[in-house]
């Protein structure tokens, strides 16, 4: 009889288990409140990203809102070619189910939206369909986990969003593929401390979000599970998110900024919606300023700096609406809404009126990302004729890295002169991983910067940098402007390459909002050969140590000024297929007679008829924070203030403000806000206790124009 009851016991507790497992307890006991991370789980759904609540609030916005209204009325269109479409299928490309996972995204997305905001049942039966489509999966692709994560959100939300249209046996099913095919398989990767779980990098974003977003939908019905999955989650998405800090750049470049941001903003507001927190991650360092890398990484022709694995092409990014409202920045979101990239399911969701209001603009013209040592400098925010340089040093070894330290891009007069090529997509393919840095647009030679030798180089074969190398950028000014980097360790020598180094700097100066000059010192212990690369699709004409660049019916003039005996040479850019062909693009090189151990390479860029004088050729060491007039854009009308401020705890005043100025910016010359007022009269309202000693960049903002003074703290 002892034995019978064990064996019943036994199976029992199999049973249980099994069940637990397999998703078939559908609810908590009732009355138990649960514990952990769950404690204040939201009951009901929907509950994330939205609740009943705010569906109503919705709804109401709709009708009253001209641009909601819009948006709901284009995605009403996507929805309806939505029902048209055959059921997704397991389609695995490239060793990738990615595309599928992106497109169940898509459509669990837009028609479990337009249930939820029209409560009709067309939408809530095609969101039920391609649940069930996806839930019958043999997995979703563990391998590749960035699938899962992406396929784990898609199903979260789609089922929690159609909730209560569901049979039971509806949510069984996709319960239990949540679990086996989402959470489950997650749960043993953290177990093992896979890689991507507590990466600095979209993986870790997307993963972690996905898998807590998945584990909100169904915390009540898989409690121990769900806390179990947040409990990781907490634990390693503050890590990730160290990518942040301190200033909010991403050295993965704009395009996976956008991507991993997005699912990491997602997680956060399923949490906020579901639980009432953002698990403190709302305060991780650099995270309230990462709408200003967006803001900076995108020129006035509306292309990006697209340095790493992209291209130059700028996608939507709704989640600024997101960070708006999170952090009060309410530019951030007229600034995306201004580029029409506010759109979609999520600009239904987190656009309110507020954010439509005119807002002006308070962030500063250039800029320095310190972590990944990225500048962007420009003469204009609104001019769409502007000069923007992106200037890029870094690390060989980042996550999507090109072999491109000191590679920069140029747009001025409406063209984009000076390009990087973007994305090879060769590269995504696993069997190609292993030879990534022989691609031309991974190589060094497929950016604009320089190649170095104790070799002779060939087109097609320049000498890369090491793939090991890194630089930082050792001085910047934000009112000069100008940057500068040291990326002597980017040309360590190779087994093949005997080239030995003792000095690579480069600096890129926007000089008087008229010309741009870039300044190479190449120093080494032995004689090195020097190729200095610029890739553009403008047509060249080269007369001795001038190139004449024709496009869009613009034309730019490129100067060698240094050093004498140096001339320009057309080199090919087209390297043999399979990869990417760089149609139209040519590779504008300068090159000398003989090797060198010792050289400065000064060259400006500057539009066909300006009367700019060319800048002299200085040492990068003698480049100086002191500001002309000319350089700094300031208005004749506007007297210079005393410098240094007095220590008196007094407002300090300006004679001759602008009539048309709006408000003044304070900025550290590394580029960091750090005060920002009102003008009232000729007072600039800025409490001196409140800065500390040192070197500040003041800005006086008008509605069409900026003007730039330095203004020096002095010690009590």
């Amino acid at each position: 009889m002892h034995l019978r009851n064990a064996s019943q016991k036994k199976n029992s507790r199999r049973l249980l288990a099994w069940l637990l497992t397999a998703g078939w307890l559908l609810t908590a006991l009732p009355g138990r409140a649960q514990q952990g991370n769950l404690a204040s789980l939201r009951a009901g759904h929907p509950r994330l990203l939205l609740t009943p609540a705010e569906v109503q609030t919705r709804r109401g916005l709709i009708v009253t809102d001209p641009f909601l209204r819009q948006q709901y009325a284009s995605l009403v269109s996507r929805g309806t070619a939505l029902l048209q479409e055959p059921a997704l299928q397991y389609v695995i490309t490239n060793d990738r189910l990615l595309d599928v996972s992106r497109e169940a995204v898509n459509r669990l997305t837009t028609l479990g939206l337009l249930y939820q905001l029209s409560g009709e049942a067309r939408w809530a039966e095609a969101t039920r369909a391609n649940l069930l489509a996806v839930s019958a999966f043999p997995d979703w692709h563990p391998a590749h986990f960035l699938d899962t994560g992406e396929m784990s959100l898609a199903v979260a939300l789609g089922y929690d969003w159609v909730y209560d249209r569901l049979s039971a046996a509806d949510r069984a099913t996709i319960r239990r593929a949540l679990v086996e095919k989402g959470l489950r398989p997650g749960q043993r990767h953290y177990q093992r401390g896979t890689w991507w779980t507590n990466k600095q990098s979209n993986w870790g974003q997307v993963c972690n979000g996905g898998l807590g977003t998945a584990a909100l939908a169904i915390a009540d019905e898989q409690p121990p599970l769900a806390d179990s999955i947040l409990t990781y989650v907490a634990r390693n998405l503050p890590v990730t998110m160290q990518l942040y800090a301190p200033d909010g750049g991403s050295e993965e470049g704009l395009t996976y900024w956008n991507y991993g941001t997005r699912y990491n903003c997602l997680f956060i507001a399923a949490a906020q919606s579901a639980l009432s927190t953002d698990l403190g991650l709302l305060q991780r360092p650099g995270f309230s300023q990462t709408g200003d890398y967006r803001l900076h990484m995108i020129g006035p022709l509306d292309r990006s700096f697209n340095y790493a694995d992209q291209n130059e092409s700028v996608f939507g990014a709704p989640v600024m609406l997101w960070l708006a409202r999170q952090f009060n920045n309410r530019f951030y979101a007229r600034a995306e809404l201004d580029r029409n990239g506010a759109g979609g399911v999520l600009a239904l969701l987190w656009y309110e009126p507020s954010l439509g209001q005119p807002t002006p603009n308070v962030v500063p013209l250039n800029a320095r990302f310190d972590r990944i040592d990225v500048a962007t400098l420009r003469s204009s925010w609104t001019d769409p004729r502007a000069w923007y340089v992106g200037f890029k040093a870094g690390d060989n070894q980042a996550n999507h890295a090109h072999l491109d330290i000191g590679s920069f891009v140029l747009d001025a007069n409406g063209q984009r002169w000076g390009l990087d090529l973007g994305i090879e997509q060769e590269t995504y393919k696993f069997a190609n991983g292993s030879r990534r840095n022989t691609y031309y647009r991974i190589r060094t030679e497929g950016h604009n910067t320089l190649t170095i030798s104790a070799n002779d180089q060939q087109p097609l074969r320049f000498a890369n940098q090491h793939p090991q190398g890194a630089a930082r950028i050792t001085r910047f000014d934000a009112a000069a402007p100008f940057a500068i980097t040291n990326m002597t360790n980017a040309y360590l020598p190779f087994s093949t390459d005997a080239r030995a180094l003792t000095r690579v700097e480069r600096g890129i100066r926007l000089l008087g909002n008229q010309q741009v000059l870039v300044q190479d010192e190449v120093q080494a212990s032995s004689p090195v050969e020097v190729i200095w690369n610029f890739h553009t699709k403008a047509a060249i004409a080269i007369s001795g140590a001038t190139a004449t660049l024709t496009q869009g019916g613009e034309t730019m003039r490129v100067h060698i000024l240094a050093p004498a005996g140096a001339q320009f040479v057309v080199v090919d850019a087209q390297p043999p297929q399979p990869e990417e062909r760089n149609t139209g693009v040519k590779n504008l090189t300068v090159q000398f007679p003989a090797r060198t151990t010792n050289t400065t390479i000064a060259v400006r860029f500057v539009p066909a008829g300006s009367t700019a004088a060319a800048p002299p050729v200085q040492p990068l060491a003698a480049w100086s924070r002191t500001l002309s007039s000319q350089s700094a854009g300031l208005a004749g009308s506007v007297a210079p203030f005393p410098n240094p401020w007095p220590a008196a705890a007094q407002p300090l005043h300006l004679p001759q403000l602008p009539p048309a100025a709006t408000h003044v910016t304070l900025h550290t010359l590394s580029g960091q806000l750090v005060h920002q007022a009102p003008t009232r009269g000729t007072s600039l309202l800025i409490p001196r206790q409140a800065l500390p000693p040192g070197l500040y960049l003041l800005t006086i903002h008008t509605p069409e124009q900026r003007f730039h003074q330095k203004l020096e703290v002095s010690r009590e």
